[in-house]
């Protein structure tokens, strides 16, 4: 079995809100709720690759994730990421109304309706995100506010963070017969979530 593995940096930003601590664990029993803040983080995204048979001498081209890096580039890279089941949700996206993910989901701002476009993973139809589109709103810093969001249906912690990647790359690299075997989420350099496939 040969592994081989890659490294895609990123800067994003999130809310978990549904942290809870037990100060008696924590450093000066500090059970202050801080990833509960709005907030950012340098990340990096590693991802593994698999496969028991070389082909011209390789499991795979490493050329063969550029659409991984497209992908986080596009989708995820200067964005906030964000649940739609957050019960600040309204707040920090200054809207009056819940919103759903179906197709004809939007928010209202301003007397103004913003539809859902789906992310979906490249070269597929399977729907893993959402934006907004902003093409309606005539203020330019209101549609750079807008375009800042990626709309999730899961809490975005590393842990999710690393799966959905790696259910993303795990269909993308199918069509290749490339196995993914494990996708770790780097919030920080010392703070990482690993979602991997057992052996």
């Amino acid at each position: 079995m040969w592994r081989i593995d890659k490294q895609f940096s990123l800067c994003y930003g999130h809310r978990v809100w549904s942290q809870e601590l037990h100060s008696e664990y924590c450093e000066n029993f500090d059970d202050q709720c801080k990833c509960r803040h709005l907030h950012g983080h340098e990340g990096l995204v590693h991802i593994f690759l698999e496969g028991e048979n070389l082909t011209r001498g390789m499991v795979t081209d490493f050329k063969h994730l550029g659409w991984l890096k497209t992908f986080l580039d596009d989708s995820l890279d200067h964005k906030f990421i964000i649940d739609r089941h957050d019960p600040n949700f309204q707040k920090i996206m200054n809207t009056a109304y819940p919103i759903s993910t179906t197709s004809q989901s939007f928010i209202t701002v301003d007397d103004h309706q913003l539809s859902f476009q789906k992310i979906t993973i490249p070269g597929s139809d399977d729907i893993v995100a959402y934006r907004l589109n902003t093409d309606v709103l005539d203020s330019p810093l209101e549609r750079e506010f807008y375009q800042s969001f990626v709309i999730v249906d899961f809490v975005p912690t590393s842990e999710n963070l690393s799966k959905w990647i790696f259910d993303i790359a795990t269909i993308r690299m199918e069509k290749l017969g490339i196995k993914v075997s494990q996708v770790d989420w780097f919030e920080t350099p010392k703070s990482r979530s690993t979602y991997y496939r057992p052996a």
